[in-house]
């Protein structure tokens, strides 16, 4: 009968069950404080329903009479606008880290301010044409002048081959980060599944959306990722599934990698060098590690934070230096005679020839390819020293050649429309200042990222802290709910044992 002993006593024991599946939820929680990604979970109460059916024995009294607690739900606690600012601004993390680290790889191959860089040997270079012009005869002069020539042409492409090491380091890394990003996909279309099922249930898989989420985190570093979640019409009724799609922007619009209509739960995403694709559509990246790459990475000769900025740049100082100095060292004289007993005109001093010695056409002159004249390396008299006017002697001392080379140093320049160094008296560029001033692109370039890196790890690690002080686990705080839940069981047992009482006494009383 309603309101009866044993009413009573199932209320009893139905606070009982609940305060024990709190505890249980508490201990969960402590159990994993320590666990990435995890969610903290409430086990959520609430009164059960009264009795609703008026009878002739019904109980008599204001209101109805309630039929205790139950568990509703076990839910975590999440906020998931937090999760999409962290998403957000951890992909322009990963963007900048990438980035900061392939400039500092960069800053490396320069190796600028330094006694082995570039400048250096600049110094060394002209230093000993200037040598060169007081000993214009000097075997021993003339040697230190190739040597330091095939020093900087060697540093030249050294510092190119070094560029294209990094660039296929790139490559490398953008191969990783995709597959790594196909085995997120492949994981979440999986755990959509479980959970779905689990879902229409009428449960709620906390833990394995929380493993979800984590991905999903993981994911969001790699690129720039949207997520929103599934819902179906179920008995006129719109209902979330517990699915996710997981979309991109692509050269043919927003694209899902990740949802329940395409076969398998999800796409695969390709590769070819720094460019990803799905389903034939381009990726158009806009944050996070790969995106990272492509701006190191792609041939890019206008963006200071581009690996091809810098290897344009030492393509037209090579070819800059050589084109010029050529010119010059063609139009003097050499220690050499012919066979008529006439002196040998200069050559080329610097050339452009491939791995097999062959020479490079000029449109293909580039930093990689920058060797001393083999014929002056075999014998520095066919170094040009000296210079003469049409119709004048010319002797083995005169030194005019190796001055005009020598004030090369201090030769103003300026870029043509086509990019390339040009002689100009009204520029404001000489060949040092050209390296120094690219140099000093790539330190305020990394510097910049060094910063944005910086900032974002400060906004991310605020986010991360607010995303704690509502998904965290506080120990304190379950230490708390943990006597809160005992003394409500403990309680609820108390409240059974008088109620068990009455019942002795009435039994025993009708004994009598």
């Amino acid at each position: 009968m309603s309101g009866g002993i044993f009413f009573g006593i199932n209320i009893g024991v139905k606070s009982l069950r609940a305060q024990q599946l709190a505890m249980n939820v508490t201990g969960h929680n402590i159990a994993n404080a320590n666990t990435p990604g995890y969610s903290r979970q409430v086990a959520n109460m609430e009164t059960g329903f009264a009795v609703p059916v008026p009878s002739n024995n019904r109980w008599r009294g204001a209101g109805q009479l309630g039929t205790g607690v139950e568990i509703s739900e076990v839910r975590r606690i999440r906020d998931q606008f937090i999760d999409w600012q962290i998403r957000a601004e951890s992909g322009v993390l990963e963007e900048w880290k990438a980035r900061h680290d392939a400039l500092n790889q960069v800053e490396v191959v320069f190796m600028e301010p330094s006694d082995t860089g570039l400048s250096s040997l600049f110094s060394d270079f002209w230093n000993s044409w200037q040598e060169l012009s007081k000993f214009p005869e000097s075997s021993s002069v003339r040697t230190t002048v190739k040597e330091t020539a095939v020093a900087l042409a060697e540093a030249f492409r050294y510092s190119y081959a070094r560029l294209e090491n990094i660039e296929e380091g790139l490559d490398r890394k953008m191969e990783i980060a995709v597959n790594e990003a196909n085995s997120i996909l492949s994981q979440v279309a999986a755990l959509n599944e479980q959970i779905k099922y689990i879902k229409v249930g009428g449960d709620n898989p906390n833990d394995l959306m929380d493993k979800r989420d984590l991905l999903l985190d993981s994911l969001a570093n790699l690129m720039d990722i949207e997520v929103k979640p599934v819902f179906a019409q179920v008995a006129g009724k719109t209902i979330a599934t517990g699915e996710v799609t997981v979309s991109i922007n692509t050269s043919d619009g927003r694209i899902n990698l990740v949802g329940p209509d395409l076969p398998g739960g999800h796409q695969q995403l390709e590769r070819s060098g720094l460019e990803v694709s799905v389903g034939g559509s381009l990726l158009e990246l806009n944050a996070g590690e790969m995106y990272g790459l492509q701006k190191t990475g792609f041939s890019s000769v206008t963006d200071t934070s581009s690996i091809n900025y810098y290897k344009n740049k030492l393509d037209v100082l090579a070819k800059g230096l050589a084109e010029i100095l050529n010119d010059i060292h063609q139009g003097g004289l050499t220690l050499k005679k012919d066979e008529s007993d006439n002196w040998i005109n200069g050559g080329d001093f610097f050339v452009f020839r491939d791995a097999e010695g062959n020479l490079i056409a000029s449109e293909d002159f580039s930093a990689k390819y920058l060797y001393v004249n083999p014929v002056i390396e075999a014998d520095v008299g066919y170094i040009a020293a000296g210079r003469v006017e049409s119709g004048e002697e010319f002797n083995p001392g005169n030194r005019e050649n190796a001055l005009l080379i020598a004030s090369l140093r201090n030769l103003r320049l300026s870029l043509d429309s086509d990019g390339n160094l040009q002689q100009d008296a009204a520029g404001d560029l000489k060949f040092e200042t050209f390296y120094q001033n690219f140099v000093a692109e790539l330190g305020v370039a990394t510097r910049e990222a060094e910063r944005m890196v910086e900032n974002q790890k400060t906004l991310v690690g605020q986010l991360v802290n607010r995303k704690e002080a509502v998904a965290g686990v506080s120990i304190d705080e379950e230490v708390a709910n943990m006597i809160r839940f005992q003394h409500a069981f403990q309680a609820a047992a108390r409240y059974i044992r008088v109620l068990d009482e009455l019942s002795q006494t009435i039994v025993n009383g009708l004994k009598a």
